[in-house]
């Protein structure tokens, strides 16, 4: 009998010190306001923004205070009508309903696509099992679930062959080809968010550039009115998150490219102004801003790094941020159109604003540091800079050169492939593939050269796919595709003839 009253009392201590713990951990104590309760969930969950699922809501006391700012969407649901109604009518006396709602919960199945929901919190599952949580959370996103020891956090894990599009043309090398092995043909929306229509055809396009990382996406868009492009542009940098399309946070660009710039003109480097790696995003904040760092999850200013003011390109290469610092158009006159016909007004702001193979720097920065590696100067094609583990390319207008992407000392030059200027619309593409540089400067003609030393290994019809745009090249396992996809006698010939492919080092026409 002693015996036993002796393990009652070392087993009722450490339990009772468990359950004391656990609601230490979760913060909540009864009697909480769920104001308090709410803040530290969000908290508990590290979940910074996106959608909220509250089930069963009850009155909707919870529902309501889980949305503490704007990156938040929320929404409760409960088995009883009664409580949905109560709890939207407490929302109405609170605040605006729409970015916070109730709604009925029927069955087994919560009403949600898979992969939408940031975070589910819920006081008692009922029957709604761990599986369909889980189905519905985004990857990272978190399930929340109240027990006897306080709340226990599940973390939903990133699927393995899920890929991210952390920069233009998805690399440094410039492949334009994603790792993703998810992906797959579209069955349906995922979301749908706003503006619903761009500000003009006409003029420059509404959306400048979009990245991806870490489950969020960052764009450059100009919202300004739709009712007439010749009001003011007002240019944002906007984060999204990438499974349902909440706005986490938007970010004012004062001065950006000029909005009335003529159709299909450009500048064809707007997309590089814009890089995502992990938490970070790298951008400039205006057209003749330096660089800066922000924070993915908030759009706070991290760090601006000295000496990158005008930077027009942003390439990112294992922890490594290549630079172009310098405007490759004419930025010393303001663009004002000057002629009424849509297709005058293009040949003057491609031919007047082109790039006259003015010289640039091209800096490499430690991305942790923030510190200046090396920097050089050279006369820099727009979007032709890429990099990959040894070296780094670029097209001066006349050959491509290679340096050393360690100490930035030269390699190797090619011989003389083309000379004269490049429009702001247009660019060269020059992709990187193990040991071969891929080049195309004009629509006919796809180069490859040796990455070891620069020699021309072989040269292939090109079909045209630019429309007033880089041409398109592909590389995957080792095959390079090029569509004829350009205007519509392309269109046509594309029927018949899809893709040119070709392996480096010979070419074969299918």
């Amino acid at each position: 009998m002693k015996t036993n009253g002796l393990l009652s009392k070392l087993i009722f201590v450490p339990m009772g010190i468990l359950c004391l713990l656990a609601i230490l951990f979760s913060g909540i104590l009864s009697g909480d306001s769920p104001e308090t309760v709410a803040v530290e969930i969000l908290k508990m969950s590290g979940i910074k923004g996106g959608l909220i699922i509250h089930f069963p809501c009850g009155d909707g006391t919870l529902t309501e205070a889980l949305r503490v700012g704007e990156s938040y969407i929320v929404q409760g649901l409960d088995p009883s009508m009664d409580n949905v109604q109560e709890a939207r009518q407490h929302i109405l006396s609170k605040r605006e309903y729409g970015a916070i709602s109730v709604d009925h919960l029927k069955g087994s199945g919560l009403p949600y696509e898979d992969s939408l929901v940031n975070l589910i919190v819920s006081e008692d599952p009922g029957g709604i099992s761990t599986d369909e949580m889980m189905r519905v959370l985004v990857p990272n996103g978190v399930a929340l679930i109240k027990g006897a020891l306080g709340w226990e956090k599940t973390v939903k894990p990133v699927p393995a062959g899920m890929d991210e599009w952390n920069q233009y043309l998805y690399n440094a090398a410039g492949t334009a080809v994603s790792h993703d092995e998810i992906i797959s043909p579209i069955k349906h929306y995922q979301w749908v968010g706003s503006p619903r229509w761009g500000r003009h055809h006409d003029t420059t396009a509404s959306l400048s550039a979009m990245v991806s990382a870490n489950g969020r996406i960052f764009y450059v868009l100009d919202e300004g009115p739709k009712e007439s492009i010749q009001l003011p542009a007002e240019n944002y940098l906007v984060a999204r998150d990438a499974y349902n399309g909440t706005v986490l946070w938007k970010r004012l660009i004062p001065q950006w490219q000029e909005h009335l710039f003529a159709l299909k003109s450009g500048p064809a480097y707007l997309p590089r102004r814009l890089a995502a790696v992990g938490d970070r995003v790298y951008v400039t904040v205006g057209i003749n801003a330096a660089l800066s760092e922000l924070d993915a999850a908030t759009g706070g200013i991290l760090r601006t790094f000295p000496q990158t003011a005008m930077t027009s390109e942003v390439v990112y290469s294992e922890g490594t941020l290549f630079l172009v610092v310098g405007r490759p158009e004419k930025n010393k006159d303001l663009y004002v159109p000057k002629h009424t016909y849509v297709w005058d007004a293009a040949e003057y702001a491609r031919t007047g604003w082109a790039w006259g193979m003015q010289q640039a720097v091209i800096m490499a920065l430690d991305a942790s540091e923030g510190k200046a590696l090396w920097t050089k100067q050279y006369a820099v094609a727009p979007l032709s800079l890429s990099a990959d583990s040894s070296s780094v390319y670029f097209f001066d207008g006349n050959r491509i050169v290679c340096m050393n992407r360690h100490t930035g000392e030269e390699k190797w030059r090619s011989d003389p492939l083309f000379e004269r200027p490049i429009n702001t619309a247009y660019a060269p593409r020059l992709v990187i593939y193990e040991d071969v540089v891929l080049f195309s400067r004009d629509r006919g003609q796809l180069i490859g050269l040796s990455a070891l030393n620069g020699e021309r290994l072989w040269q292939a019809e090109q079909p045209g796919s630019g429309h007033y745009s880089p041409e398109d090249i592909f590389v995957i396992n080792g095959v390079v595709y090029a569509g004829a996809t350009a205007n519509i006698q392309d269109a046509i010939r594309a029927k018949r003839l899809p893709s040119t492919f070709f392996r480096p080092g010979r070419a074969l026409s299918l």
